[in-house]
């Protein structure tokens, strides 16, 4: 796997993200497991104290109440398998108390705790057996360092010893008759713990290198359709443009990426077409004039002319250069429209004035025919964003070619309308009217359409402008025609 690779990235990504995951959760859970031996650990310690005392009062009940008494209570409860046996402690009541007690001992485990009994004035008044001499400075010192009168829970961590101690006030009245003292061993808990974090050390990172490689392999599958597309793309050249991606199983995503990728291809294997035309027209239409201008000028060179000759030669070799220069200004302005539409400046332009404007002026054109031509406005104000000149090319070119292909006295007509947000400007004519088989190709660069034998001839390329000025302007040109009858030409324009 390379190092730069997106499979690469994406496999140390996921990894990444599912270990941090991973450590995390483990030490959510490690925490809250020493959280809860914790409680658990105090709230045993606190019956456990609450145990005693309730045990040495059921035995200083059943003794006496004197203080001598107070203190046999206490060292029997710290000591009941010794006293147990003692003939002054036989009685009844006394033995049903160290039944019980027997069996609450065993039950909350006190045997494994250490426990000090003290005096209200810190003396050491009992200590159950397994406190030994090494033991009871520890504790000793512990207890003086506890606030007294209330019960507090603590640590102590040695080498030898850890511990969770309790230390708890026994009051008779308002005062304090013994202070109990228990720790009890948290080496089991301390083991537990360690086990458990040792546990998260290893099974994380094994974890993470078993989910890496499951991860590679997924994410390899996933690439796999780009893998294809890939290889497509390689075999694809300007002279076979014919191949596609073909997914039988492909997530949506991927199966969306095919599809722009196939529909790139169509429309570069399109545009390809286009421009092979497009190159093969040009060649066409330059063709032509050059060829004439060659012939008449070598005509002219054959042999000697009159000034009359001369001048003929030149003025055609003049017109059909003019032509060449009108197709090349025609294409430059198509190759502005279609990729450089930032330049143009757009302003707001009221349709009824403007389309006046340029009705007065078309007269004039039209009159060399004896063609009538009308205009029709709108009823209300029509203002749209648009640059003046290109829309004046735009609409000159419509009734241009309306003027062209009408019959002598045939008639013109513009009107403009408000069609909801949009407005509306038709040029009809009574022309001869477009082919239906030929109405889908009538905006394609260099397509002619010969519709009367008076009209003259064209270089194809004013639809192509007229379109592509439209959709500068986010509009649509729309054609309507009947051999024979005429054509309407309608362009719709968003208002302002």
């Amino acid at each position: 796997m390379k190092l730069r690779s997106v499979r690469f990235k994406v496999s140390v990504l996921y990894t990444s993200v599912l270990g941090a995951i991973l450590l995390v959760y483990s030490l959510m859970l490690y925490f809250n497991l020493g959280y809860s031996l914790s409680r658990a650990i105090d709230s045993d310690l606190r019956k456990k104290v609450l145990e005693i005392e309730e045990t040495t009062n059921l035995y200083s009940q059943a003794f006496d109440t004197t203080e001598e008494k107070d203190v046999v209570s206490v060292r029997r409860a710290l000591h009941i398998n010794e006293m147990a046996d003692r003939e002054a402690f036989q009685w009844p009541s006394v033995r049903k108390i160290d039944q019980s007690w027997r069996y609450r001992i065993q039950a909350l485990g006190i045997k494994h705790d250490y426990v000090v009994v003290y005096s209200s004035s810190g003396e050491v008044l009992e200590t159950s057996q397994n406190v030994d001499e090494e033991l009871l400075p520890i504790l000793k010192a512990l207890f003086h360092t506890t606030l007294k009168g209330k019960t507090t829970i603590r640590d102590f961590d040695s080498k030898e010893y850890r511990l969770r101690i309790i230390t708890h006030p026994l009051y008779r009245g308002a005062n304090i008759r013994y202070i109990f003292q228990i720790a009890t061993p948290t080496e089991a808990h301390q083991l537990l713990l360690k086990t458990k974090m040792r546990l998260i050390l290893i099974s994380i990172p094994v974890f993470l290198l078993f989910t890496s490689f499951l991860g590679s392999f997924f994410v390899l599958r996933v690439f796999d359709p780009v893998m294809e597309i890939t290889r497509a793309a390689r075999q694809i050249s300007y002279r076979d443009m014919g191949k596609r991606v073909e997914l039988k199983h492909a997530d949506d995503e991927i199966k969306s990426l095919v599809d722009a990728f196939n529909d790139m291809i169509w429309r570069l294997e399109k545009s390809f077409r286009h421009i092979d035309d497009f190159s093969s027209n040009v060649a066409h239409e330059l063709k032509t004039p050059l060829a004439i201008i060659r012939g008449e000028l070598e005509v002219s060179l054959r042999k000697e002319r009159t000034a009359g000759e001369y001048q003929k030669s030149i003025g055609i070799a003049i017109e059909e250069v003019q032509r060449v220069l009108k197709t090349i200004n025609d294409l430059l302005l198509l190759a502005k429209l279609d990729y450089r539409t930032e330049v143009f400046a757009f302003e707001p332009v009221e349709l009824n004035e403007f389309m006046q404007e340029i009705y007065e002026q078309s007269k004039l054109i039209a009159a060399g025919k004896k063609i009538e031509i009308g205009i029709k406005a709108a009823e209300q104000p029509l203002t749209i964003n648009a640059n003046k000149l290109h829309l004046r090319r735009l609409f000159f070119n419509l009734i241009d070619n309306a003027i062209k292909f009408t019959p002598r006295e045939g008639k013109v007509e513009i009107a403009l309308e408000r069609r909801h947000k949009e407005a509306r400007v038709s040029v009809r004519d009574t022309g001869v009217g477009i082919p239906a088989e030929d109405l889908p190709r009538i905006f394609e660069r260099f397509f002619h359409v010969d519709r009367t034998n008076e009209a003259p001839s064209t270089n194809g390329l004013g639809l192509s402008i007229v379109q592509s000025i439209a959709k500068i302007h986010n509009g649509v040109v729309n054609v309507e025609s009947e051999p024979g009858k005429g054509t309407v030409f309608t362009v719709s324009l968003p208002l302002l």
